[in-house]
């Protein structure tokens, strides 16, 4: 596992698409709220731009990334890959995800128990993506690791964009939902682009050139 994390020859592209890539997807997430008539919360943006590379250190070393991932994408991924073909792994890992936060619902907060449904079909959807990214650069658990924390601190950003009490016609809880099903569209699209392999073929493949498979 350790070669995994040390696995950051991987071509430039997939670099891209991590931290430009996922940061886009949570922008088009924002982007249709606001064509819908929800509020923006323009004043915080730069509040937003000063926390989230320091969100961004704490997710990939103590908040859920490099620790979650040595599990998901480190272990039980390659794995299930091994028995089910890579749509069938991606659920199961996607609802073990899900269900490994199942507490947080119980807390009350942002986490209540009727958005455990979005939550539940947001993260099979970035199981996907995650698969991806980690097949696609011959198992690199470190672009693993850097993907989930980018897409927790965008998450994170644009829910706080998107949120203003009292504004607009959309609620926070509405946001999610678009939210998710803009990464259901992107999963589809790379479950159709791949054919379904999610990539799978290139572990076995190296993984430092740019020419990487799409």
């Amino acid at each position: 596992m350790i070669g995994q994390l040390t696995r950051w020859r991987i071509g430039w592209r997939w670099y891209g698409i991590t931290f430009v890539g996922v940061p886009l997807v949570g922008l088009a997430a924002l982007g249709t709220h606001a064509a819908l008539g929800g509020a923006l919360a323009i004043e915080s943006i730069p509040s937003v731009l000063l926390v989230s590379p320091v969100m961004f250190v704490f997710v990939a070393v103590l908040g859920g990334g490099l620790d979650e991932e040595m599990g998901w994408r480190g272990y039980a991924l390659p794995q299930l890959q091994t028995v089910f073909s890579p749509v069938a792994a991606n659920v199961i890992l996607g609802v073990l995800w899900t269900c490994w936060h199942l507490p947080l619902f119980f807390t009350g907060g942002l986490f209540t128990q009727a958005r455990f449904a979005v939550y539940l079909v947001q993260t099979v959807a970035l199981s996907f993506v995650l698969a991806w990214l980690y097949n696609g650069t011959g198992g690199s658990l470190l672009i693993a690791v850097f993907a989930h924390s980018v897409h927790n601190v965008t998450t994170n950003a644009v829910e706080n964009l998107a949120f203003r009490p009292f504004a607009g016609t959309l609620s926070i809880a509405q946001f999610e939902m678009i939210e998710a099903l803009v990464w259901v569209i992107v999963a589809l699209v790379l479950i159709v682009l791949t054919r379904g392999s999610l990539n799978v073929r290139r572990m076995s493949e190296p993984a430092n050139s740019d020419s990487a498979s799409s």
